[in-house]
């Protein structure tokens, strides 16, 4: 009998080889795989070559990026062509990170712009996300130009316009070019834009009254001018015509805090601290929530507008050492206001039950929470802590060891209320954790009631930087990155008593992607800083495993 021959990838079915090929071109994180990948397949052989032209799902990704040769502009006219009807997904980066800085001597001008219009204009109605990126605000104004009279964008489902230069979020900062700041209509407003659902305005305002910004489920606005911001009731409009948002979040600037005279003082005050708009804004299924601040009584006053029953995941940022790393001020009313119940002044009568009972923002129902760079007291930290009763992760990164004593005096009585009780995973400064193993022991409050992990990955520390005794005195179980594997593992665990490691390793094991989640995420505006600038290194996060320790463990 014979043994019949093995089967070759050639005798798949087209069908199934084009899935196979759309699926390796679309999966990867890297958006530039979209674009190599059907180049490569469609390089291979005459037959894969056929197969490939014509399926259209593979030239669906539209790249171009600054400086544009002509092969980059005939590429494009290719993948426009061999697409035919599919939706297009386009990103547009015209950085140049040898700018200086001088908005007239960009080498990527306004004209540039205007031909990538005529370019992709004639597709737009296959647009399904886009993505613009500029260092000046020329390009951007001239996107915004012609786009304004486009009657519709029916399948944009994601829109991102990033003007990248955070310095304009400055307190004393004005809007420039300001001969350039007229607000334009994103897609003339309206009904042109019934799909979107995601929007991330960075440095870019338009006209607010006329946005076409509804039905969104995420929106940033991060790094404006506050000049440009949309007035209170343009920000509550449209934040009312978004009711299912489920993820907003706000860096630098929220609405414009024009002043306004008091009724009852006659006073100059912020329209954002008048007691009758607390609680104004209502977003029932929000679950993320992110704040980067530059002012801390701005904050204050922009946190008292929200109602945020469903929230699961905060984040809280002071960004102003972004602008400035010299400036830093105390967070300490930010989180004395979250945590006191006490401060809801009024709530609408157009609020439903669950809002009312709730009373503005839920922090017993938040699972994840993130602290970055907040310079606050040690009381103030531990109060709102003791809000969260159902956190189950905690973020803390450039806030110093008080951290450790926040969440919980090992010398309390048992009477004492105990801080995040159903916390499981922490993430805390590096160079904090050493702080912290360098205190006393009687100093130590979490060395007896929770397991430490540090996780060491490739040469974020060497050997010989780490005070290996002074971290395994104060209970930290050490699990260093084998350099030496193929792929990333844990291993090397190095054992304290009372202390399971094989336990600890895979809690470790498991919350680096957590790691890589919040080492990704801090200081969301990085990206925004000088072309060419070297921003401070990250610094390297420790686990905190909290789960119990052993009860008959010494």
């Amino acid at each position: 009998m014979e043994t019949p021959l093995p089967l070759t990838i050639a005798s798949l079915a087209n069908e199934l080889l084009a899935r196979i090929f759309a699926l390796t071109t679309h999966d990867s994180h890297d958006p530039h795989d979209a674009i190599l990948y059907p180049i490569i397949i469609s390089h291979t052989c005459a037959s894969w070559r056929r197969l490939a032209i014509s399926t259209s799902d593979l030239w669906t990704s539209i790249i171009l990026t600054h400086p544009s040769p002509w092969s980059q502009l005939s590429r494009t006219v290719a993948y426009l062509s061999r697409s035919r009807r599919r939706p297009l997904s386009l990103l547009l980066d015209f950085r140049d990170p040898a700018w200086d800085w001088s908005e007239d001597s960009h080498s990527f001008s306004w004209k540039h712009m205007e031909n990538v219009i005529r370019l992709l204009s004639p597709h737009v109605l296959r647009w399904r996300s886009l993505e613009l990126l500029t260092d000046t605000w020329s390009p951007i104004f001239t996107f915004l130009w012609y786009i304004r009279k486009v009657p519709s964008a029916p399948m944009l489902e994601s829109l991102s316009l990033s003007r990248c230069n955070v310095y304009f979020a400055a307190s004393e900062e004005t809007f420039e070019p300001a001969a350039l700041k007229e607000p334009i209509a994103l897609f003339g407003g309206g009904m042109a834009l019934r799909s979107l659902r995601r929007v991330v305005l960075a440095g870019v305002h338009c006209d607010w009254t006329n946005s076409g910004l509804r039905n969104l489920e995420e929106l940033e606005l991060k790094y404006h001018a506050m000049e440009v911001m949309p007035s209170l009731q343009q920000f509550v409009n449209i934040l009312s015509d978004c009711p299912k948002l489920l993820r907003l979040a706000i860096l630098g600037w929220g609405p414009r805090a024009d002043t306004m005279p008091d009724k009852l003082t006659g006073r100059e005050v912020s329209p954002l601290s008048v007691g009758k708009l607390c609680g104004s804004v209502c977003l029932p299924y929000l679950e993320h929530f992110i704040l980067g601040f530059l002012d801390v009584e701005y904050a204050t006053s922009l946190l008292s507008l929200f109602c945020l029953p469903a929230l699961k995941t905060l984040t809280l940022e002071d960004i102003s050492p972004t602008l400035d790393p010299a400036d830093h001020q105390d967070a300490s009313s930010i989180l004395n206001f979250l945590a006191d119940p006490s401060s809801t002044l009024f709530q609408p009568s157009s609020h439903s039950a669950s809002c009312a009972h709730t009373r503005r923002i839920c922090l017993q129902n938040i699972i994840n929470l993130e602290l970055c760079a907040l310079q606050a007291s040690q009381p103030a930290i531990r109060s709102i802590l003791l809000k969260f009763l159902s956190l189950e992760r905690l973020s803390v990164t450039h806030m110093g060891r008080d951290i450790f004593a926040a969440l919980g005096q090992m010398s309390s009585p048992a009477s004492s209320p105990s801080t995040t009780p159903a916390l499981l995973d922490a993430v805390v400064d590096f160079n904090a954790l050493l702080s912290f193993a360098k205190l006393p022991s009687e100093k130590k409050p979490l060395s007896t009631s929770y397991k430490i992990s540090l996780d060491i990955r490739g040469d974020l520390v060497g050997p010989a930087d780490l005070p290996r005794m002074d971290l395994m005195r104060a209970g930290v179980v050490i699990i260093q990155d084998n350099a030496l594997s193929r792929r990333p593992s844990i291993s090397q665990p190095i054992s304290v008593p009372g202390l399971e490691s094989a336990k600890t390793e895979a809690s470790a094991m498991a919350s680096t992607s957590e790691q890589q989640h919040v080492a990704s995420g801090a200081h969301a505006g990085d990206w925004c800083a000088a072309p060419g600038s070297s921003l401070p290194p990250s610094t390297s996060n420790c686990d905190l495993d909290l789960s119990p320790s052993d009860p008959g463990a010494e």
